[in-house]
């Protein structure tokens, strides 16, 4: 309308995602439940499909949706491709699944940005260098780096101070500098 006056309006940088993710239930996978007969898929699975997974359209209109299949369940994404009854009874896998969850964001925003989802290869490799009980891996400290936000500006400084050693320094040192780094590595062509 304003053009039609010969006013230019700036175009606005802003776009809507809803991002769904649906993590599945111990025990629970979607491909494996839905292949035999009867098929019989949680509700979790219900759900992610009621959501139009896959579908182009809905991509480009900001809309996602990932399924994360139960711990204890085959989710060859992230390297696990059997059950396993470590998963089923203390929940090991967890962590993983997590952290695909949160890479995944990471895809909705890189299809937005780029009209491309990110590569399988790209989202299993920064999964595994998020995984904390990787033994090789020191970590030192609990405070991490969202703990420690709220409105003092004391905390704030602390807070900005451990984001910019999560994404200079080679190896983080607690839970979320180590995933706030990858990150940070995966949005970092978006910028």
């Amino acid at each position: 309308m304003s053009q039609k006056h010969g006013i230019r309006m700036p175009m606005l940088c802003c776009k809507s995602l809803h991002v769904s993710l649906f993590f599945d239930d111990t025990n629970n996978n979607e491909l494996n439940d839905t292949s035999v007969m009867p098929p019989h898929p949680s509700n979790i699975a219900r759900l992610y499909h009621a959501c139009s997974p896959q579908n182009e359209r809905a991509n480009d209109r900001g809309f996602h949706s990932y399924y994360i299949p139960g711990v204890g369940t085959p989710f060859p994404e992230i390297n696990t491709m059997d059950y396993y009854s470590s998963g089923l009874t203390f929940a090991v896998g967890g962590e993983d699944r997590i952290n695909w969850g949160l890479i995944q964001i990471c895809d909705a925003l890189n299809y937005s940005i780029t009209g491309d989802h990110l590569q399988n290869t790209v989202m299993r490799k920064a999964v595994e260098a998020m995984n904390t009980s990787n033994s090789s891996r020191k970590l030192e400290g609990t405070a991490g780096i969202f703990g420690a936000i709220n409105s003092i500006p004391a905390n704030q400084q602390a807070t900005r101070k451990k984001y910019l050693e999560a994404i200079n320094n080679q190896e983080p040192r607690t839970t979320e500098m180590v995933r706030l780094h990858e990150i940070e590595k995966l949005l970092k062509p978006l910028k």
